[in-house]
């Protein structure tokens, strides 16, 4: 990779009436060509350093969830930005981004019985009119949008830009069919099920006694006398 000596530093705040430091926001330096890529995180105080740059046109990024992700320059969110041109040993410390607040959209799912629908896939698509036409779009975004949801059927999602959305649910799959038992077929599969193990214990039983070794008599050798020859002449 090349390496230079020109450094990008700033500070990345809120914002908010009352800027507040963003820690640990995730910063990117890109080269227009693409040849020179850095990244960093900003400490306690929003800071952040990046050093080792050679003399080139670089794109400045900050995006931490749920905050909207910034380009240096842009007026919006969703705009491009403006490169940062740099020489080497040049230095721009004093680049200020502030990190707008995403949109939040939860709720729950239930089911025709009015139970919470677990592990619902949900999906959030942005409304954009495109050449005359509403289109749904994915979002793009450094939060999230898609989602599963919990145990009570809940789900949320967050880090959105502004705009109009439509939330997709699709329920789970499951691998076989389930369906609810009547109250007669439950004792009819128990009473199955008994007669399938009594009939295994039996056949069991039965291969046992098949293959039981008999004993076998005591075999002598040639020359030998047998027990019985023993005992006359004792």
């Amino acid at each position: 990779p090349r390496v230079g000596t020109a450094v990008i530093a700033g500070t990345v705040m809120t914002d908010e009436q009352t800027p507040q430091p963003v820690r640990r926001a995730a910063i990117s330096v890109v080269s227009t060509d693409g040849s020179v890529m850095r990244s960093t995180y900003t400490d306690d105080a929003g800071r952040f350093t990046v050093g080792t740059l050679p003399d080139g046109r670089y794109n400045l990024t900050a995006s931490k969830a749920p905050f909207l992700r910034t380009n240096y320059g842009a007026k919006r969110y969703d705009l491009p930005g403006t490169p940062i041109t740099l020489t080497n040993g040049g230095r721009m410390t004093d680049i200020a981004l502030r990190l707008q607040r995403g949109g939040v959209v939860s709720g729950r799912i239930t089911d025709e019985n009015g139970e919470p629908a677990f592990g619902v896939a949900i999906r959030l698509l942005q409304v954009r009119n495109q050449f005359g036409d509403r289109t749904f779009v994915p979002v793009s975004t450094s939060g999230s949008s898609t989602d599963m949801t919990d145990d009570r059927g809940v789900f949320r999602l967050f880090g959105l830009p502004p705009g109009e959305y439509v939330v997709s649910a699709s329920p789970r799959t499951p691998g076989g069919e389930i369906r609810a038992m009547t109250d007669q077929e439950i004792p009819d599969i128990m009473q199955a099920l008994q007669q399938h193990q009594q009939q295994a214990a039996t056949q069991g039983a039965q291969a046992t006694s098949t293959t039981a070794p008999r004993p076998t008599p005591n075999a002598t050798q040639p020359g030998q006398p047998s027990p019985s020859d023993i005992d006359k002449v004792t």
